[in-house]
């Protein structure tokens, strides 16, 4: 798949998940772990629903910063998925607002792959 192609795909996955409720202002990232080694994530403090593919952050197999915006402060969080997982899947974290209330209630959620 081409970078535009797939940066295109993170909008459009971030729009359905931000039509649904699911993540409502700028919470919830998205990640795809690509075949140089590198990350696409979304950029920090961006609304899922509004992203530009041309503004994703595009980071080095190093985890620097290569183009586009500032990445999500969650890229750490990322990039320790992608190194325990045993496969290469593209990663969502979301907390929408029913996962908020699980947390008060102090029930234990868990970043999960997301699935097409």
């Amino acid at each position: 798949m081409s970078e535009t192609r797939l940066r295109e795909d993170i909008c459009r996955f971030g729009r359905s998940l931000f039509e649904r409720g699911l993540t409502p202002g700028s919470s919830g990232n998205i990640s795809v772990k690509l075949d140089d080694g590198g990350y696409m994530v979304t950029p920090t403090n961006a609304s899922l629903g509004f992203l530009d593919p041309a503004r994703m952050s595009r980071l080095g197999a190093d985890g620097r910063l290569v183009s586009g915006d500032a990445p999500t402060k969650e890229v750490p969080l990322h990039t320790t998925l992608y190194q325990t997982a045993a496969r290469r899947a593209p990663w969502c974290i979301c907390i929408p607002p029913i996962r908020w209330r699980c947390r008060c209630c102090r029930k234990s959620t868990r970043a999960q792959p997301c699935r097409r």
